[in-house]
């Protein structure tokens, strides 16, 4: 069985009105307490939502970010496609040129030989004539 023990202390009205007093003013002190965590947890609590609403901006830059880059990695992708395009046409170009210089050079050797072609026959046609002349001025004289 359980006992229970009452221990009777006799106070008088003026000790407990202060008494009261105290503990009213502990409790008071424990709603102002209270009302300081309320505010409190409601500044923590915004600041939650807050970093929320900042964390989803990020999330969105972040997708937002990715995505441009993946469209900018796109570009360059097609940009290098195009530079390796346009070097081989750059080469087969510069292959052109350098066949045509030879053909150049193969003409301008070709005309130095037909001048120098031109030169002699132009020399042998003079000795003949010059030949030819004195054939007929012998002829004349005799």
């Amino acid at each position: 069985q359980d006992t229970h023990l009452c221990i009777c202390v006799y106070m008088a009205p003026a000790d407990i009105a202060t008494l009261f007093n105290e503990v009213q003013a502990e409790i008071e002190g424990q709603h102002q307490q209270l009302a300081v965590l309320d505010h409190e947890i409601g500044a923590i609590e915004q600041a939650v939502r807050s970093g929320a609403a900042v964390a989803a901006q990020a999330e969105a830059h972040k997708h937002s970010a990715q995505a441009a880059f993946m469209a900018a990695n796109s570009e360059l992708t097609a940009l290098r496609l195009r530079a390796a395009e346009e070097k081989a046409e750059a080469a087969a170009l510069w292959e052109e040129v350098q066949a045509v210089q030879r053909e150049c050079a193969d003409l301008a050797s070709q005309e130095e030989a037909l001048e120098e072609l031109a030169r002699s026959t132009t020399a042998r046609r003079k000795a003949h004539n010059e030949r030819r002349a004195g054939v007929e001025r012998r002829w004349d004289v005799e």
